[in-house]
This record gives structure tokens, C-alpha cells and sequence, in this order.
């Protein structure tokens, strides 16, 4: 049993180095590490950001708050996406991803 799983695992790995287009497995562990600060960024800074917009003077309801925030985080995740990639040299690859994510706002308006 557990040769079939340590058998699956450097296929797995191939599989995720195509999705991503990384060039190695050191590459596809960089991708993973700047996405994975950038997201917690995110969500630590976007508590920061709607305490400036000031929405406690709105009286907003649950559900019109989660989608505000939901969409601050958005917008703050790609900005620190970017910063990160930069500061990490991976800037030209993530902002593909950036991009592919403001054609699509575009597409919804």
C-alpha cells in the first residue's frame, strides 16, 4: 500500500509543474510560498484596510459586510501578490495572473 502512494507522488509533482508552468520543483515550491504569503498577507491586512473605510458608521447587514470584505481581499490580494513576487524575482510570472484576473473583471461588467 504504501509503495503505490510513494509511486503517485513524483507524478503528482509532474502534473503540478505543467499546471503551473513552473521550470523545476524548487520553482513550483517558490510559486506555492509566494502564494501562500501573499494570502495571508491578504487576510491579516484586509482587517487594517476596512477599519480605514470606516463601515461600523454604515450599519452594513452580515451578508453585505462578507461581501465587502470578500471583495477588498480580492483587490488586496493582488497587490501583495505582486509585491511578494517581486521582492521574491517571480514578478513577470504572477503578473500573468494578475492580468488573467482583471480580464475577467472586465468580462463581468
Amino acid at each position: 500500500m504504501k509503495r503505490i502512494t510513494l509511486n503517485l507522488i513524483p507524478s503528482f509533482l509532474r502534473k503540478l509543474e505543467k499546471l503551473f508552468k513552473a521550470k523545476s520543483r524548487i520553482h513550483l515550491v517558490l510559486i506555492f510560498f509566494i502564494f501562500g504569503i501573499s494570502g495571508s498577507m491578504s487576510l491579516f491586512l484586509s482587517d487594517y484596510v476596512l477599519e480605514l473605510l470606516n463601515l461600523g458608521l454604515l450599519n452594513l447587514n452580515y451578508f453585505s459586510l462578507l461581501i465587502l470584505r470578500l471583495l477588498v481581499l480580492i483587490i488586496l490580494y493582488q497587490f501583495i501578490l505582486l509585491i511578494v513576487s517581486f521582492v521574491f524575482g517571480e514578478f513577470n510570472y504572477f503578473s500573468k495572473y494578475s492580468l488573467k484576473l482583471l480580464s475577467l473583471i472586465k468580462r463581468v461588467k
